[in-house]
């Protein structure tokens, strides 16, 4: 099937069964900026523009991003070239480019190779910053944390800085209302008319390698979108199973707990065991490429029982988008992350493990 023919089956399908969600996927996605959208947005495009104002959430994934209007709710931006600006509730961007201009939001998290925001933009509680090159120079009403290679802080930051990077410098004239923390083999350049309120302490890397910090925010940031546009696909096209599968997780949690530690454990086994048999290979391979998508739609299905558990009677739609934000944040908590997400996999592949063979017994 044609990509563009399978775009409008998602569209036709989403649009028939939750009214809640504008979705909006094309090559050129544009919202002029006299136009309001009054529900969430979910746009994807090589280009995407989004002048107008959006009433509630918007999730825009694409080459080139624009967000200059009004999002009443969350914003969420991916792309190879982001550019955002105006007023915001929060932002999550992430792209190889990143300009934030004029931005007014409460909090920002901002993640790229090359991340710049401008000396008008003005956050009024947190910011956090990482890439390879980061400069910032707005307000922020609470604090900044900020990971990269090469760091460069200015403006005017009411709260603590904790930075980490292997060069850091604190641009003339910036005002710090609290402690400056960095952690950094140089020492960090602080420039002329600078002043810094509290403390100023320089703490030693652990290891010798570069700061891990920018990439697990980009790879977080990057797999939450990816994540739920992927769930919007798979909805899209099996709406009644993917609701039934994630009900299933509710209704037989034992069950779903049996079958998927035993999905997970003997299918990477049994796909090992076949690679041995030269003739097995193309079979082996075939199992192991239908295991990762199953892994994949176990932390949608997941997250939608979690979705659906918090949201009662809520769209669908809304119920993958918070069911998919509360796996995120408990699984970036350490320690108990691990065993988070080690439980949506196997609730979720239990489910699915499940519901394939309620179906081969129906049919047989």
């Amino acid at each position: 099937m044609p990509k563009s023919a399978l775009l409008i089956v998602i569209i036709a399908v989403i649009a028939a069964q939750a009214g809640a969600v504008d979705l909006r996927s094309s090559g050129s996605v544009v919202v002029p900026e006299k136009a309001a959208i009054n529900d969430d947005l979910l746009a994807t495009g090589n280009n995407v523009d989004i002048s107008g104002n959006v009433a509630g959430t918007a999730l825009v994934a694409g080459q080139t991003v624009s967000a200059t209007g009004l999002v009443t709710g969350f914003l969420g931006a991916a792309g190879q070239n982001v550019n955002v600006r105006g007023v915001k509730q929060m932002v999550a961007a992430a792209g190889q480019n990143v300009n934030i201009q004029g931005l007014n939001a409460r909090n920002a998290v901002i993640a790229g190779n090359s991340v710049n925001v401008d000396d008008t933009s003005n956050i009024s509680r947190d910011m956090l910053l990482a890439g390879t090159s980061v400069a910032t120079r707005g307000t922020i009403g609470r604090n900044l944390k900020a990971a990269g290679t090469n760091l460069s802080i200015g403006g005017n930051i009411r709260g603590d800085v904790l930075a980490s990077g292997n060069n850091i410098s604190i641009m003339p004239g910036t005002v710090i209302g609290g402690n400056f923390i960095y952690e950094s083999r140089n020492k960090a350049k602080i420039g002329e008319g600078a002043r810094i309120t509290g403390k100023i302490e320089q703490r030693m890397p652990r290891k010798a390698t570069a700061p891990k910090g920018p990439s697990r925010v980009a790879r977080a940031v990057f797999g939450f979108l990816m994540m739920f546009v992927f769930g919007v696909v798979m909805i899209a096209l099996f709406p009644r199973w993917s609701a039934e599968t994630a009900l299933r997780v509710i209704s037989a949690p034992g069950w779903s707990v049996l079958a998927g530690f035993i999905a997970l454990i003997i299918t990477p086994v049994a796909a090992v065991i076949i690679f041995i048999t030269l003739i097995g290979i193309p079979i082996g391979l075939t199992l192991l490429f239908i295991y990762i998508i199953a892994l994949m739609v176990a932390v949608i299905v997941a997250a939608l029982a979690v979705g659906a558990l918090t949201l009662r009677g809520r769209t669908i739609w809304l119920q993958l988008l918070l069911g998919l934000f509360i796996i995120y944040v408990l699984g970036a908590i350490p320690v108990l992350g691990g065993l988070v997400r080690l439980a949506v996999i196997i609730f979720g592949l239990g489910a699915v493990a499940l519901m394939f063979f309620r179906r081969r017994v129906q049919t047989a």
